[in-house]
């Protein structure tokens, strides 16, 4: 696995808040078993840059630029507005103890469904819960659509590609990606069954009538 390095700077409790974030730093603490919390600031840009390229791997958090903490990003805080990073959560972690950690899923491939058919893909789940070590943390699961010939046919959770000593925590049945029939496809068939309905409800109103008809006669 790939080393992860994060610079970090120890703060202040009295900092406030906002005018780290004026300065294009990010609030964070850095907690766990063991350990007292300690709190910090991490540049945005590089922070952001880490975690796109990361997800949720173990990182080595260096801070002050001597000690060396493992760590995974336990938590992330959002501005509702901007949708801005305000907030981050380091959970300390111990290398011989499996965590749980949520990893992303990655679609590969072009599905037959879609390209010959013109089926919609619909991706159910973008993250999955997973247990390991945190060494073992994969920095993506990817699922590789190009056995997805039909509509309807799906990808599951106990089909994803994980190594051995990764566990998915996730209901192994639930649908991972689906292509479904196109909905002009899906219209019509409607639009069909109505004038079939309405055939029948008009044969079988004739029907009444031509049977009233010859009792009518008798």
């Amino acid at each position: 696995m790939e080393k992860v390095t994060l610079e970090v700077q120890t703060r202040e409790l009295k900092a406030v808040a906002d005018a780290l974030r004026s300065q294009k730093l990010i609030p964070a603490v850095f907690y766990g078993k063991g350990e007292k919390n300690i709190h910090l600031q991490v540049d945005y840009q590089t922070f952001r840059r880490l975690y796109i390229n990361s997800g949720s791997q173990l990182i080595d958090l260096l801070i002050d630029g001597k000690t060396n903490k493992k760590a995974l990003v336990h938590d992330l805080q959002f501005d509702p507005l901007s949708g801005k990073i305000t907030h981050i959560d380091f959970l300390r972690v111990s290398l011989k103890e499996a965590v749980t950690t949520e990893v992303e899923i990655e679609l590969i491939g072009v599905a037959p469904a879609v390209k010959d058919l013109g089926g919609v893909l619909n991706q159910i789940k973008d993250v999955v819960e997973i247990k390991c070590l945190p060494t073992d943390i994969p920095k993506v699961i990817q699922v590789d659509i190009s056995g997805l010939t039909e509509f309807n046919s799906a990808i599951h959770v106990n089909e994803l590609p994980v190594p051995k000593d990764v566990t998915i925590l996730d209901v192994p049945d639930d649908v991972v990606v689906i292509v479904n029939a196109p909905r002009v496809e899906e219209e019509e068939s409607s639009a069909g069954a109505v004038i079939s309905a309405e055939g029948a409800s008009v044969t079988a109103e004739a029907g009444a009538e031509a049977t009233a008809e010859e009792k009518k006669d008798e």
